[in-house]
């Protein structure tokens, strides 16, 4: 008596079906972990680069410290600070000046990586003071930093975007 068995018996159709169905599932919920993951490593890379980018403004003078007054590719560091929080208008306005006309080589310089920035000087009325003209398209993050300056003898708000655009 020969014994054969069915080669494709409805059970082990069923639970093919089964494992490849956990299985589509399993990397299409990996790869959605995965760019979360991505997101937030790419966050708090971001948040570091503000932070530290916003600390050198305000608490340094650059270098050199007349690094207003040459060109941009002398400057190796950009500091705002006449003296801890007090900006210096003239670096402000260079800064910014640089920011709008050789933004790659601005980011180059302030080590923004891959991310994009703005910078604006605030009043306490919310009045923009001074402000770089980037303009954000769709974002994938966009983070803010503020510290409280003195500017022109008065109380402002020194205001750091930081977004990666899509």
């Amino acid at each position: 008596m020969n014994k054969c068995g069915q080669f494709f018996s409805p059970d082990l159709i069923v639970a093919v079906l089964i494992f490849l169905t956990i299985l589509f599932f399993f990397f299409n919920a990996s790869d959605a972990i995965f760019a979360r993951v991505e997101l937030s490593e790419n966050l708090i890379e971001a948040d570091e680069i503000a932070h530290n980018t916003m600390n050198v403004f305000i608490y340094s003078p650059g270098t050199p410290v007349n690094w207003e007054t040459k060109t941009f590719d002398q400057a190796t560091v950009i500091g705002l600070a006449l003296k801890r929080n007090v900006v210096d208008e003239n670096k402000l306005i260079k800064l910014i000046y640089f920011l709008d006309t050789e933004y790659i080589l601005a980011k180059e310089k302030l080590g923004l990586g891959k991310n994009e920035f703005k910078l604006e000087l605030v009043n306490f009325d919310g009045n923009v003071l001074h402000s770089s003209n980037k303009t954000f398209g769709a974002t994938n993050y966009k983070l803010g930093y503020e510290r409280i300056v003195l500017f022109n003898d008065q109380q402002a708000i020194l205001r750091g975007i930081i977004a990666n655009e899509k």
